[in-house]
């Protein structure tokens, strides 16, 4: 008796072997998943990043395996709820196969039980998946970004038009064009540089216009930097004076707080918004509180890999309710039901930036919902 507690307690042999099985399952799955993805993204797009760019240069074979190795974790990160659902049919699969879910049953053993290691090793990738991002964002998320823009407009720099944004101090700022750090794939050599900056601030009951012909990011050696600028003026307009005031010179951005980061970010938010981190995500919602776009990405970075758990919840069950032989139909049910799941977490999205619903309902009705149903099913599963 006291054997075979100690093989039932929590981390015992049981629980080991099924986390093998589920480890195992999910090493296959996401070579296949994640391989299939990354085949068929550079099938379409080859073409386009073979073709030379507006000056006649061709883009070297070398910078292409940089940018898909840089890329993979990013792919692998949108494609990982599968990859866990994928794993869990493969393992539960295998499990029938040999009959062991029948002997687990005969020693008293319910199935949620015996799977239970699967659904605590969802959670920590969940864990895993949320640092994975914001580490890849932080480390070479940028790189990756910039030869994206590079293989994919075939320009010879990158150069982003009218990006609107707040700065650290809810100033709004306009500038024309941004030229990013490494644009052309120089690195650190090509700070970064903006042409046509037009900004406001409130400072009292006066109204301070910024205008700048163009400026360039000075790194500083103790860290951070500062904008030289040049062709800058500042206007104070007088609430009562529409007119406005005197312009005057200006040699440095004071009352505007902004790094390029900044900048990038805003211009993800808009163009990519699924690309952003949840750090990125969080500091635009701080700087312009009233953008229901950020505050919705905000708490759906925090969701999204919660799917990781809700899909095994959803999914498992359909295989399990099937007598043996007729295992695929659960298997098809389940993918079905999964297919229905991000229906539903893209239409919540959508509406969810659009400011339909609001951000925190947009970012957890799916997952609650289905993860409520998932529960009821799993804990239904005949045993």
């Amino acid at each position: 008796m006291r054997i075979a507690r100690r093989r039932m307690a929590i981390g015992g042999h049981l629980d080991r072997y099924v986390a093998r099985q589920f480890a195992g399952a999910y090493v296959v799955a996401a070579l296949v998943v994640v391989g299939l993805f990354l085949i068929v993204d550079l099938a379409s797009h080859v073409d386009d990043y073979l073709e030379p760019d507006t000056a006649g240069a061709r883009v070297p074979i070398a910078l292409i395996g940089r940018y898909y190795a840089l890329h993979l974790p990013f792919l692998y990160l949108q494609v990982a709820p599968f990859v866990t659902l994928a794993a869990g049919l493969f393992a539960v699969s295998r499990l029938q196969r040999t009959r062991e879910v029948v002997a687990a049953l005969a020693a008293g053993v319910s199935l949620q039980r015996l799977l239970w290691p699967m659904l605590a090793l969802a959670i920590a990738l969940a864990a895993f998946q949320g640092g994975l991002r914001e580490l890849a964002t932080r480390t070479f998320g940028y790189e990756r970004d910039t030869l994206r823009l590079l293989l994919g407009e075939r320009m010879p720099e990158i150069v982003l038009e009218k990006v609107r944004f707040k700065d650290a101090r809810g100033n709004m700022v306009e500038v024309r064009e941004f030229l990013p750090a490494g644009r052309s794939g120089g690195g650190d050599a090509e700070p970064a540089e903006l042409r046509g900056l037009d900004a406001v601030q409130l400072v009292g009951e006066r109204w301070v216009h910024y205008e700048v012909d163009r400026a360039r990011w000075v790194e500083s050696p103790e860290g951070g930097g500062h904008w030289s600028i040049e062709g800058g003026r500042k206007e104070e307009l007088e609430p009562r004076d529409p007119r406005g005031g005197l312009r005057l010179p200006i040699v440095r951005l004071e009352g505007l707080v902004f790094t390029p980061g900044d900048i990038w970010s805003a211009w993800k938010g808009r163009e990519n918004p699924l690309d952003l981190s949840f750090q990125e995500a969080a500091s635009l919602a701080a700087r312009d509180p009233q953008n229901v776009q950020y505050r919705t990405l905000q708490n759906y970075l925090l969701t999204f890999p919660l799917a990781n758990l809700v899909l095994l919840l959803v999914g498992l069950p359909f295989l399990l309710g099937h007598e043996r032989g007729r295992g695929a139909e659960g298997v098809a049910l389940g993918l079905l039901l999964c297919v229905f799941y991000f229906g539903a977490d893209f239409v919540a999205l959508t509406l969810g930036m659009q400011g339909q619903i609001r951000p925190l309902l947009a970012s957890w009705l799916p997952v609650l919902s289905f993860g409520s149903l998932g529960i009821v099913l799993f804990g239904s599963i005949r045993t």
